[in-house]
């Protein structure tokens, strides 16, 4: 049987235009989304998609998180997930974090991670909005 997992939508009015790949937006997205669904495992869980509007570095736009309830990533894993080959499955070649990582790094954002092991992981991209240059095109 297929586990349950149920997703909480937490999305806020009035989010500013952030300019992506819609493609590889989606290629993010349904990576961090694959990623937590394997990680809860047959018991399934809960996944908390927010969207907010946000600032990093004096930079205005949208901060994105995606919030599991599985067993979380030890610390001394954290810097080494978004690595190329670093995998902790018995399946699958460890390149989808680093491909995620390097989607949002040539859309001028950033990803962390955090959690507490037991109490499942969040990741949090932060992708900044349109530069008025940008969008006055």
């Amino acid at each position: 049987p297929e586990a349950k997992v149920e997703v909480e939508r937490r999305f806020a009015d009035g989010l500013p235009r952030v300019p992506v790949d819609r493609d590889l937006i989606e290629q993010v997205f349904t990576n961090l989304v694959l990623n937590a669904y394997e990680a809860m495992g047959p018991a399934g869980g809960k996944l908390l998609v927010g969207v907010a509007r946000a600032h990093s570095e004096g930079r205005p736009g949208v901060d994105m998180t995606f919030e599991d309830t599985g067993p979380g990533i030890p610390p001394e894993q954290r810097e080494q997930i978004f690595n190329p080959f670093f995998t902790t499955k018995e399946t699958g070649v460890g390149l989808g974090l680093s491909i995620v990582s390097k989607i949002v790094d040539d859309h001028r954002g950033w990803i962390r991670v955090s959690g507490e092991p037991g109490k499942g992981a969040c990741f949090r991209i932060f992708l900044p909005e349109a530069e008025s240059s940008e969008s006055g095109e």
